[in-house]
């Protein structure tokens, strides 16, 4: 009887080996692992890193600060693929009048994830490179963007970007210099499939999120469809703002499982049409809205403003409006096709609307067990 000799061969997946970014400016190579070891600051002009036409990189700052000089950009991406930068800071180590500088820049890129990351006193967070540039997949998660000195004025601020999640991160108040226009997160021209859940807005922006579908040809401001399919879930917006979500041109939205707490704003959700033929489309459910107290020039206030909208637009459901006072409603309609409140609870009962078709049905005055879910 022979005895046989079973070999077997294990085929291993090769383990990338580490390389520590020890100066900058520095620029990337394709499937590579890179860690920082220390603090870095970029002397001179940026960007600090560079990650041009490669592929499969990883960045771990290990809980180290990349700070840059105004009008600098720390990270700069471009014609890259399959991403990732994590658990670290990046800085503007001091601002200047116009100051400029930018934590991380995107320019035709295609899957990318940012995680566990602080932005710090840049004047943008993370930004388009270039406004007409096509960006897919981009991951944002458990990021927090602490942009309060005075000349900070975006979170985020990308046009052309489909596929977006920003998910688990915290907007604090952004700058206070009069027409910066500050605001959390800021998308314009073929925003689209942007999913935003589970983040809390806080403190004076002039805007926490802002969605628009800007079609002005010849100033470089193009589109061939309008900004759509935006979900903002399980979202908290407080402390105070002009305008919690602003919508401008932009086609089906919903807004879901948020509590609109902040007392100083206009208003809470304002949807207009623009210039853009195809927008509407706004389903807001199980949210909670309390009323604004702050002062408005046009004299009215409310919870959630449509604005001639020309598609089917509005559906609320299940949400509750707790207060209202003079010239605040809880909801205005001027001009849509279709409005539809349903099982919501007010204590005013405060809607007005223009539209051909405004419907309200099961509308009751909540009670306090029905408070308590928020």
């Amino acid at each position: 009887m022979k005895n046989y000799l079973l070999i077997t061969t294990l085929l291993a997946t090769p383990v990338v080996a580490q390389i520590t970014i020890d100066s900058v400016p520095f620029i990337a190579e394709s499937h590579q692992a890179y860690v920082l070891e220390q603090d870095l600051q970029l002397e001179g002009q940026g960007p600090a890193i560079i990650l041009e036409e490669v592929v499969d990189v990883t960045l771990d700052f290990q809980g180290h600060e990349l700070v840059i000089p105004d009008g600098q950009v720390g990270i700069a991406l471009e014609h890259c693929s399959d991403i990732m930068i994590k658990q670290g800071t990046i800085r503007a180590h001091a601002l200047a009048e116009q100051d400029e500088s930018e934590a991380v820049t995107l320019e035709q890129v295609n899957d990318v994830t940012i995680e566990d990351m602080l932005f710090k006193d840049t004047c943008c967070g993370i930004s388009a490179g270039n406004q007409h540039s096509y960006n897919t997949g981009l991951t944002v998660r458990r990021c927090c963007f602490d942009l309060t000195s005075p000349l900070s004025t975006r979170g985020i601020v990308l046009g052309n970007i489909r596929g977006l999640l920003v998910e688990d991160s915290v907007f604090l108040p952004t700058g206070t210099v009069l027409g910066t226009q500050p605001i959390g997160i800021y998308l314009y021209n073929n925003a689209a499939q942007v999913c935003i859940v589970g983040c809390s807005f806080r403190g004076q922006y002039d805007r926490s999120i802002t969605v628009q579908s800007i079609n002005e040809p010849g100033n470089g401001y193009e589109y061939e469809f309008p900004s759509e399919e935006i979900e903002i879930d399980e979202c908290r917006f407080s402390e105070g703002h002009v305008i919690d979500v602003d919508l401008l041109g932009v086609h089906d939205v919903q807004v879901t499982n948020s509590v609109f707490s902040q007392e100083n704003g206009l208003y809470h959700i304002m949807h207009k049409a623009g210039n853009s033929p195809l927008a509407g489309g706004l389903q807001v459910h199980t949210c909670l809205f309390e009323r604004g107290t702050g002062y408005s020039p046009f004299g009215m206030r409310a919870s959630i403003a449509l604005e001639q909208l020309p598609l089917s637009t509005l559906t609320v459901s299940n949400s509750i409006f707790p207060g209202a006072s003079a010239n605040y409603w809880d909801l205005l309609v001027d001009q849509s096709r279709q409005a539809l409140v349903q099982e919501c609870a007010s204590w005013e009962q405060k809607f007005s609307g223009l539209g051909r078709d405004f419907e309200i049905k099961s509308l009751f005055q909540p009670s306090v067990s029905q408070l308590r879910w928020v």
